[in-house]
């Protein structure tokens, strides 16, 4: 997308304001992702493994070695990633588990569009925190409902509020792709994680390897996204939606649903980005 979003002071104006016959306490995050990679039709199963006797391996370094304790979500549990997003035991060592939580995660997660989308549809923190995003006028946090904000400015007395559309380090949004890319395939009966032919998604998702070059598309959908705020709880019914497109039986592309947001990254770097004529209106194309 680039640039920034501006809202008026209508859009501001619903800031602590409650909806009628809404309860006044806190709303919960919904439960996220079904039907995909054979989870049940509920989203409440676990991810099937068909690498066993592999295990114990890092489908991210490789380390057969170091320790394994710590449950990991290849879906971030701050963007809804439930049960259904755990990995198997065995597949993400803690060394990795901890670097990806502190030096990817995190601050993808407060960067666009990730923070935006989470703000707009009040999903709370990890820690159930409210979402909050720096903006031209000051700080913007979520107030329970979607769409319903509090902020440290008067909106009353303001020019409109601008959002930065865009990431503050796109190569790192992409990375946090790419590692959601990669934990989904342990469950394929047809594809060998530890195949050389994703080593370098491993180096580029792990280590940020300066010599890959990568890609992602990026659309965000504002007339859904108003749509989303009209609705205001029950938008939050909509669920993630993750897949794998394969191409002639190996897995190509990574395609995430989030709310208003859709994101396409390749699994493999050697995929040609497409032409910006060739792309749907309101898509944004990042190489990195």
């Amino acid at each position: 997308m680039g640039g920034t979003i501006r809202f008026g002071k209508r859009f501001l104006a619903r800031r602590r304001k409650r909806q009628p016959g809404r309860s006044r306490s806190p709303a919960k995050s919904q439960p996220c992702g079904q039907r995909q990679f054979g989870l049940d039709e509920r989203g409440k199963g676990r991810l099937n493994c068909n690498m066993k006797n592999d295990l114990p391996k890092c489908i991210y370094c490789c380390d057969s070695k170091g320790a394994f304790g710590t449950k990991e979500h290849f879906f971030p549990e701050s963007l809804g990633g439930g049960e259904w997003s755990v990995l198997p035991d065995g597949c993400m060592c803690d060394k990795c588990q901890n670097y990806f939580g502190s030096k990817v995660e995190q601050p993808v997660l407060s960067d666009w569009p990730f923070c935006f989308v989470r703000l707009i549809m009040a999903i709370p923190t990890k820690t159930k925190k409210a979402p909050k995003m720096n903006t031209n006028l000051g700080s913007i946090a979520a107030f329970r409902l979607p769409g319903y904000f509090q902020s440290s400015f008067d909106v009353r007395v303001n020019p409109p509020l601008e959002i930065p559309a865009s990431p503050r380090d796109r190569r790192l949004v992409c990375r946090a792709l790419v590692k959601m890319a990669i934990g989904p395939l342990v469950s394929s009966d047809s594809v060998d994680i530890f195949a050389e032919r994703f080593k370098a998604a491993r180096q580029f998702t792990r280590y940020g390897d300066a010599k890959i070059k990568w890609w992602y598309l990026e659309q965000v959908n504002l007339k859904a996204m108003m749509e989303a705020l009209k609705l205001g709880a029950d938008a939050r019914k909509e669920t993630v939606k993750l897949e794998t497109v394969y191409l002639d039986g190996i897995p190509a592309f990574f395609h995430l649903k989030y709310f208003f947001l859709k994101i396409v990254t390749p699994i493999e770097p050697h995929f040609e980005m497409p032409l910006p004529r060739e792309l749907p209106e309101g898509t944004h194309i990042y190489h990195v």
